[in-house]
């Protein structure tokens, strides 16, 4: 089993948006936790290519795996999530 770790970045990022927002994210999150043994995360391109992404409507939280561990960078926009 994995575990969700926020980076103080990506809990900025959950702060600052509509709780119900916030709530989708946080409950997807903890889907992944439960089900990343069965899934194949998205990966990104170019320069973000160590990264994956989880899709919550228009919002993406941005993630690594390390260690057992998924540690999410940053939750945008997916039109700021590329950036």
């Amino acid at each position: 089993m994995v575990f969700v770790r926020l980076t103080d970045s990506a809990r900025r990022d959950l702060n600052g948006l509509d709780t119900e927002v916030a709530r989708r994210i946080i409950d997807k999150l903890s889907w992944l936790e439960t089900h990343f043994q069965h899934i194949i995360p998205e990966k990104l391109h170019h320069n973000l290519r160590e990264y994956r992404k989880l899709r919550v409507g228009a919002w993406r939280a941005i993630y690594y795996v390390s260690d057992g561990m998924i540690i999410v960078e940053a939750v945008k926009h997916r039109s700021e999530a590329y950036d």
